[in-house]
């Protein structure tokens, strides 16, 4: 991994780091590795930011768009969830993202995923680099690291037996929840999902997923906050999966 401050110029620093002063953040991409022909969620991993009155943050990569292809972002399950969707730009070897949230960002670890289609074959490799992050309008000050990323020997034929072959969204649990709730659904191949909550008079509160994701099983948190990241009263809500074709709605209760 290769360490930059907020210039931009090379420093030594170790992963395990020893940041500058006590304002300083870290964040890094980790050196992962998938089969050629496969989906990844990469994530951007962030030091901790309470108390840091971050209410927005752009960032921009490059990589080798011959090993990888930018298929999108997502928030869910980061500590940016409560923002709703990023705002992605995706070119030819380069992945631009941008959000803002109406309540600052606080923990550590998952900031969001970046989402690649593995395209080069086995044994190639690329340096996903930062070339721009900034918090706010430039402070606090940021440090990061670049992460490698290697194409594996996955077996891809293994991949497509075990591949789910039907839609399925389950019932979420707990159900009555108070305060969050875990959706659980599998996807057969890989397409565009949208995850949203509705209340009872049909208004869209939250948007959990909107972005491509490959054939696998998922379980998305929501924590009863709507997309402005304000705590919804309690009463009836449906949640609808769709994904090309499928389309259904399964109801749920938050009880306080």
């Amino acid at each position: 991994m290769t360490a930059s401050g907020a210039s931009g110029s090379p420093k030594s620093i170790s992963v395990s780091l020893q940041i500058r002063s006590a304002s300083d953040i870290l964040v890094i991409i980790p050196d992962t590795s998938a089969g050629s022909g496969t989906d990844i969620n990469i994530p951007v991993r962030i030091s901790d930011v309470t108390g840091k009155e971050i209410y927005a943050f752009g960032m921009k990569f490059t990589f080798d768009s011959h090993v990888l292809e930018a298929t999108g972002a997502t928030s869910s399950g980061a500590i940016s969830s409560s923002w709703g969707a990023p705002t992605v730009n995706a070119d030819n070897g380069e992945l631009i993202i941008a959000m803002a949230g109406s309540s600052p960002l606080s923990g550590s670890g998952e900031l969001l995923f970046l989402i690649f289609h593995v395209r080069g074959s086995a044994g190639s490799n690329t340096t996903i680099h930062f070339s721009e992050m900034v918090f706010n309008e430039g402070s606090p000050d940021v440090w990061t690291v670049d992460g490698n990323f290697l194409v594996d020997n996955t077996d891809n034929v293994n991949i497509e037996t075990d591949r789910i072959k039907e839609f399925w969204l389950s019932q979420n649990f707990p159900n009555p929840f108070n305060p969050s709730t875990t959706l659980s659904y599998k996807l057969p191949r890989r397409l565009e999902v949208k995850l949203e909550i509705y209340d009872v008079i049909g208004r869209r509160i939250r948007s959990l997923i909107n972005c491509k994701q490959c054939a696998g099983s998922y379980q998305i948190h929501w924590d009863g906050l709507n997309d402005f990241g304000k705590r919804v009263p309690s009463g009836l809500y449906f949640y609808r999966l769709r994904a090309c074709e499928f389309n259904q709605i399964k109801k749920m209760i938050l009880s306080k």
